[in-house]
């Protein structure tokens, strides 16, 4: 997930102070672990933008906009707040240690059991099809059956496109034209999952702040999300992560994060060029 910085419109009845930013920042910390200031002035802007479209009479009752079970208000706000950017084998280094390290090892030691993966913050679901793919070259035909791949999501609608399974060219610029062949169809201007490569794949809304993750997991990804979340939230996740995980899982971060800082939880080595860590 990155932060794009919109343009307010400060068309609504009544002046948002900066204590009313704060405290919406302060609610979506406390419910969802994310820290909104990470975009500097975004968060201003995007309630802004927000509140010229619901035009509420008071803040109190943007608010109570917010709160509300199944709000739709509240759903804008996290995904103009966190813009879901991603694609497919985004990263190759990582890559290549999944397909020549870690799917080998953990199959290894699987003893013919069915292996779990987790895609924590899987956006639109390219994450998890990349795992589908990578489990297919290690373990050919028979993945689909052996390897069960789970994306999680706070956004319900990027969820919606992570089931549908299509998308433009673009997202799938990394992929080699052998698998773009093999594992998508294409319709019209657009590249839809095949039926093949959905085998064994789910999604489920989850909140991270307060996450509920099986166990007995081989491998837990979670990219690009950790640095928008509070320092509390962050240590959640790491010991959620650590108490899904078998003793000889693996746990897989983005570039910008690590999990250094959580020596009593993971160690870490390098596989490839990629980093990964093992929970202690």
């Amino acid at each position: 997930m990155i932060l794009e910085t919109p343009v307010a419109d400060t068309n609504y009845p009544f002046l948002l102070r900066e204590d009313h930013v704060r405290q919406v920042a302060k609610f979506l910390e406390g419910r969802f672990g994310i820290n909104p200031f990470t975009g500097g002035n975004r968060l201003r802007i995007v309630v802004e933008n927000q509140l010229a479209e619901l035009q509420p009479k008071s803040f109190d009752a943007y608010i109570y906009y917010l709160r509300k079970e199944g709000s739709s208000a509240l759903n804008q706000l996290l995904d103009s707040i966190l813009i879901h950017e991603t694609s497919f084998i985004r990263d190759p280094d990582q890559y290549a240690s999944l397909t020549e390290f870690v799917i080998p090892d953990l199959h290894r030691r699987s003893q013919g059991k069915k292996m779990r993966f987790l895609s924590l913050g899987c956006s639109s679901g390219e994450e998890v099809y990349t795992l589908g793919i990578a489990s297919r070259r290690v373990l050919g035909e028979k993945a689909g059956g052996r390897v069960e791949i789970t994306g999680y999501d706070l956004s319900p609608d990027v969820l919606q496109i992570a089931r549908r399974g299509n998308y433009d060219g673009f997202r799938l610029r990394d992929v080699n034209q052998d698998d773009k062949c093999q594992w998508f169809q294409e319709k019209g201007d657009h590249w839809e999952v095949k039926d093949e490569l959905r085998e064994g794949v789910q999604f489920f809304q989850q909140n991270l702040a307060d996450p509920l993750l099986p166990c007995g997991v081989d491998l837990i990804l979670c990219r690009n999300m950790l640095i928008y979340m509070s320092d509390d939230c962050r240590r959640t996740v790491f010991e959620a992560v650590h108490q899904s995980l078998l003793p000889h899982g693996y746990f897989l971060l983005g570039h910008s994060e690590n999990a250094l800082g959580h020596r009593d939880l993971f160690k870490s080595r390098k596989l490839g060029n990629a980093l990964v860590y093992q929970p202690i």
